[in-house]
């Protein structure tokens, strides 16, 4: 599908794909609600590591005092990044995010621990939403 021209005039097209035909059709239907509703084409790639390194290089240093901001970098790196960082964004789940504040608790983290790694990753995730 066309989804219009990149800062340099050149066509940018996104591309779907499914096992079925079916299931091809309803994604490029999704994906050209998306585009009427003025929504750009969500990143397919993008992963969990690498939206924690753009909001924390793009948006965090900018916002937070220097020492909140490393020990919000401090969560990503050892808490998030090792368990979600490979997942793309676009196949997170409310599971996964789940998944690992479970097995944080179980690791003995204290509740406010994992609190704090549950905002870190809520905000990564609203600021790529608003980025999108």
């Amino acid at each position: 599908m066309t989804i219009g021209r990149d800062s340099n005039g050149r066509i940018v097209r996104k591309t779907v794909s499914a096992k079925t035909r079916a299931e091809v059709v309803g994604k490029l239907k999704k994906l050209q609600r998306q585009l009427d509703d003025g929504l750009p084409a969500p990143d397919m790639k993008m992963t969990v590591a690498q939206l924690l390194n753009q909001w924390h290089d793009d948006v965090l240093r900018h916002q937070v005092a220097p020492s909140a901001a490393l020990s919000y970098w401090t969560i990503a790196k050892h808490h998030i990044i090792p368990i979600l960082g490979s997942k793309r964004i676009v196949n997170l789940t409310t599971v996964d995010v789940d998944r690992l504040l479970s097995t944080k608790l179980d690791s003995g983290l204290s509740v406010s621990t994992v609190q704090r790694i549950r905002g870190v990753l809520g905000q990564a995730i609203d600021q790529g939403i608003r980025w999108a």
